[in-house]
């Protein structure tokens, strides 16, 4: 990781706990109490609702005492007669005064008039919880203790929770004796409950805890509801609050279930609040940090990324009279100085050691160049002593005999025909020593013409070792192959990429290159050999690439011959490498040649068997 990088770490880190820190305390100061309005203000809302059913069981329980102190219906309760029932008991006075239900009930608990209506029917309905005949006197709803007792409430039904009051019945002086009840009911159903919606603006719902009237998934909610904590609140995902509580019925019994949606508001803003007091904490924050970044970068990573830069091509392309020094008094300037002074001692250091080097491997050139002459004049010595035994082997004393007996006039006659034979023999046996003679001259002819032509190759190449040329890789190449003798490239396949000739042509140090190329192939001869097989191959790549904005010359030569050693192969262009060994006898002259060129010479393994494969990077002139 870059040093840039860790600081921008350490920045956001810090940063990053500093805004969590800073939320925590939000959340938990200013967002708790964002909380406790919401709940309180839900408290409201749901007493509101409950405010509002109180309100109209508070109605219904005037309107019961306005109908139970009257002098007709007290009439009425001890004679029961049948014109008050169809002057005040018809279905539009029902509508009218909003009541379902009307009983009206004698002290014996005898039914004397009740009928129940449905608004939404239109019809008269029955229900089970109000008997047509008679009532108990214990019933609850009867239980008055003076003319001024009311009992009113929530009273469950078959059809739906109910508001029930009930009035004793008496004079319309509010006088006594009573002469029974007069019991009042108005349908707690949807329609009245959108009436209440409309009047309080609040949202809810009723259940009734009779015939499962509250729906599987909120009967839980019953258990969190108590007598000292009568709300539970529940958070949707729609940003609502749900809250809760219960009603009780007549008798103090809980009868209801009652839900309030309460559109989180001020949550909203709370939670908005919060956020963007913690934008703008990273917003001065991320300001703050960007201005000490700033600073850093101008003052000590840029200088610190230039020297890393500086460095980082100078291990690539080994050009150590790159200035990285800086113009400035701190201590950066004086690290890049000092830096730059042991740069120069390096690059003295190694003009030295190239130099006594690359006489080095001038003496290690001319050593093989003798090893070649030598090898070539090894065969001219044995044609010629060769050459010496069959002359000697020509019976010049009988020829010289023979021709001194066949120049005599009076040879007797049956020794002409002997003479004669011998003398052919002699002559044939001269034109085949002669003939073998004539070919073993020929081929030390050639001998000698090879070594003249080596001698004429090596003068060029110390005269021009440094000569630049303009010509085509691909020949640059086949040179190269060329160079080396038949008896080495007998049984190697040499692979030259054709997409060498696209290239187009180059200047280069041919010589130089050709120096180089040949080595690194007779090298990979050897390993060939070395691994003694009938068919090797040696395969030649070369392409101009782009390394740091410079053009590169990149040739590779690989080889199926033996495998090198993970441990040795980055050694084995030292020159300590082959004291040791026997791989490669003139790559360390290759190295520090193509060093002295500002190039780059390494080897990488193909892989188990698969051979060795040679790179040479030669910046391109």
């Amino acid at each position: 990781m870059s040093l840039r990088a860790k600081i921008s770490s350490v920045f956001l880190i810090t940063l990053i706990i500093y805004v969590g820190i800073a939320y925590a305390i939000l959340k938990l100061t200013i967002y708790s109490s964002f909380v406790y309005l919401e709940h309180e203000e839900a408290r409201k809302d749901i007493n509101r609702c409950v405010g509002a059913i109180r309100s109209e069981i508070r109605h219904l329980d005037i309107l019961t005492n306005d109908w139970s102190a009257w002098n007709d219906m007290y009439k009425f309760a001890s004679d029961g007669n049948k014109k008050f029932i169809e002057s005040y008991f018809s279905y539009a006075v029902f509508k009218n005064s909003d009541v379902n239900m009307v009983y009206v009930i004698d002290t014996e608990g005898k039914v004397i008039y009740g009928e129940i209506y449905d608004f939404n029917s239109c019809k008269k309905i029955e229900l089970s919880e109000f008997g047509k005949e008679n009532f108990q006197k214990s019933h609850p709803l009867l239980a008055h203790k003076n003319i001024n007792s009311s009992i009113n409430g929530i009273f469950l039904t078959e059809q739906g929770p109910m508001l029930i009051a009930s009035r004793p019945i008496i004079t319309g002086t509010n006088q006594g004796p009573t002469r029974g009840t007069l019991l009042m009911g108005r349908f707690l159903d949807k329609t009245r409950i959108k009436d209440l919606l409309e009047k309080i603006n609040v949202h809810f719902q009723v259940w009734s805890l009779k015939k499962q009237g509250i729906p599987e998934d909120q009967r839980y909610i019953l258990n969190y509801i108590k007598s000292n904590d009568p709300y539970y609140f529940k958070e949707t995902r729609n940003n609502y609050l749900l809250v809760y509580t219960t009603f009780p019925d007549y008798l103090g019994k809980t009868a209801l279930l009652i839900g309030v949606d309460s559109p989180r508001n001020i949550i909203f803003r709370g939670t908005n609040a919060i956020y963007f007091t913690i934008i703008l904490i990273v917003a001065s924050n991320l300001l703050i940090l960007s201005i000490l970044l700033l600073s850093l970068q101008k003052i000590v990573l840029n200088p610190i990324s230039k020297l890393t830069a500086d460095s980082i091509a100078i291990g690539k392309n080994g050009d150590l009279s790159t200035d990285i020094s800086l113009d400035r008094d701190d201590e950066i300037g004086i690290l890049t100085k000092e830096f730059q002074r042991m740069l120069n001692q390096l690059s003295e250091t190694r003009k030295k050691l190239l130099g006594q080097s690359y006489l080095s491997g001038m003496v290690e050139t001319i050593s093989d160049f003798l090893h070649h002459i030598r090898n070539t004049i090894n065969p001219i010595i044995i044609n010629i002593d060769i050459l010496r035994q069959k002359l000697n082997k020509i019976p010049f004393d009988s020829i010289t005999k023979t021709l001194g007996r066949l120049d005599l006039r009076n040879i007797k006659p049956e020794f002409k025909d002997g003479l004669i034979n011998n003398s052919n023999l002699i002559n044939k046996s001269f034109i085949n020593i002669s003939r073998d003679i004539l070919k073993r001259l020929e081929d030390v002819s050639e001998k000698f013409m090879v070594i003249e032509e080596m001698l004429i190759n090596q003068e060029k190449f110390i005269q021009n070792m440094k000569s630049v040329e303009l010509l085509n890789p691909y020949d640059l190449v086949k040179e190269s192959v060329d160079m080396i003798s038949e008896t080495y490239r007998r049984n190697i396949k040499f692979e030259i990429d054709p997409q060498i000739k696209m290239i187009g042509t180059l200047n280069v140090y041919k010589t130089t290159i050709l120096q180089i190329l040949s080595k690194v192939l007779m090298n990979a001869i050897e390993s060939i050999q070395r691994k003694k097989m009938e068919n090797g191959t040696i395969q030649i790549h070369l392409n101009v690439e782009n390394h740091n904005s410079s053009d590169i010359l990149h040739i590779q030569i690989c080889d199926n011959g033996e495998d090198i050693d993970s441990s040795e192969i980055e050694h084995i262009f030292e020159n300590e490498f082959f004291k040791e060994s026997s791989l490669g006898k003139n790559l360390h002259w290759c190295g520090n040649t193509v060093s002295a060129m500002s190039g780059k010479i390494y080897a990488e393994s193909l892989g188990a068997e698969q051979g060795t494969c040679v790179h040479l990077l030669i910046p391109k002139l």
